[in-house]
């Protein structure tokens, strides 16, 4: 029995993000403007057929794969969204599952932290994936279950988690919370 964990597609990859995957991946490197589709399962060792499944049936390239005892992450991209939802429908029909059999988030504590003091930044760098944490910033922790490696993946970019409403940090400028820009201020972070 495969449990699906995480499940996103992303029409179109921004620079900021392709640049970040670029950076960790070990796979094929996607670029800006392609499509990505993002899958994460348990037991971790299923995620190796799911690969051979997408791969032979869509026109797409893996971009990172992870295969652990519990759980297994991909990335594949292509240039077509057609393709990459391709992909996305045969892990579905691979796993005798439909999109809406993800496991649903369930947000376990949520934090905000308004004008970071400058020595708790430094801290937080350094065990950094993506974007600094800079003096006086606002941040904005939420630990959730279930966590993957997708939301770890979105970190790097706000924007693109809190579009596809997947809870991760969000780091805010500004003082404090009033600050946001209203376009930028965190809404939900759960689909319901």
């Amino acid at each position: 029995m495969i449990d699906l964990r995480a499940f996103a597609i992303i029409d179109q990859i921004q620079k900021q993000f392709a640049g970040y995957i670029g950076s960790t991946a070990m796979g094929y490197y996607p670029i800006a403007g392609q499509s990505a589709f993002f899958v994460e399962i348990a037991p971790g060792i299923e995620i190796n057929s799911i690969t051979n499944v997408v791969l032979k049936r869509a026109n797409v390239k893996p971009g990172a794969m992870v295969v652990e005892r519990t759980f297994g992450m991909l990335e594949v991209h292509g240039d077509s969204p057609a393709d990459v939802r391709e992909a996305a429908d045969a892990v579905l029909e691979y796993a005798g599952m439909k999109e809406h059999d993800r496991i649903k988030p369930k947000i376990l504590a949520s934090d905000t932290i308004d004008r970071i003091e400058a020595h708790m930044t430094q801290i937080v760098n350094r065990f950094r994936s993506a974007n600094m944490i800079l003096e006086d910033d606002t941040r904005r922790d939420t630990q959730d279950m279930p966590p993957t490696r997708l939301k770890r993946l979105l970190i790097s970019n706000s924007s693109m988690s809190l579009c596809l409403g997947l809870p991760v940090r969000c780091i805010w400028p500004g003082r404090d919370r009033t600050s946001w820009p209203p376009r930028r201020r965190p809404k939900a972070l759960l689909h319901p």
